[in-house]
């Protein structure tokens, strides 16, 4: 548990390295969040976020839960969602986002939101925009 928390710690102190400020993270909004190298996809359904890995063809599935967030914050600019992990009871899925410009590497694109993706013990990075 020691080091789920130093990881989720050391996460949340990454996202809030950036400076770059974006509109406010509107928590009830469907969103979806990518990385690459590996690539990666983040859903948010109505009821469940679905995180699937493309380089291990794997896909953990959480219910929705509440948004919390980070202390002396409000959910508005960084939120995190945990829970776990349907196929897996024993493992964990944690979600930080932050309002803040993000670009993936890979396009010229910008995205409003930056993400961290806690995946058991692996951490993924990358971006998010709003549902269209």
């Amino acid at each position: 548990m020691k080091n789920f928390v130093l990881a989720l710690v050391s996460a949340a102190s990454l996202l809030s390295t950036s400076n770059a400020f974006s509109a406010p993270i509107d928590s009830s909004a469907v969103r979806n969040c990518h990385g690459t190298e590996p690539f990666w996809l983040l859903e948010f359904k109505a009821k469940e976020i679905v995180f699937s890995n493309s380089a291990t063809s794997s896909t953990r599935t959480i219910a929705r839960p509440e948004v919390s967030g980070a202390f002396g914050h409000l959910t508005s600019y960084i939120a995190m969602y945990q829970g776990k992990v349907q196929e897996e009871p024993g493992r964990y899925l944690n979600v930080i986002i932050k309002a803040a410009e993000c670009s993936d590497g890979m396009s010229d694109e910008t995205y409003p939101f930056s993400v961290l993706v806690l995946s058991g013990t692996e951490l993924f990075n990358g971006c998010c925009s709003l549902a269209k």
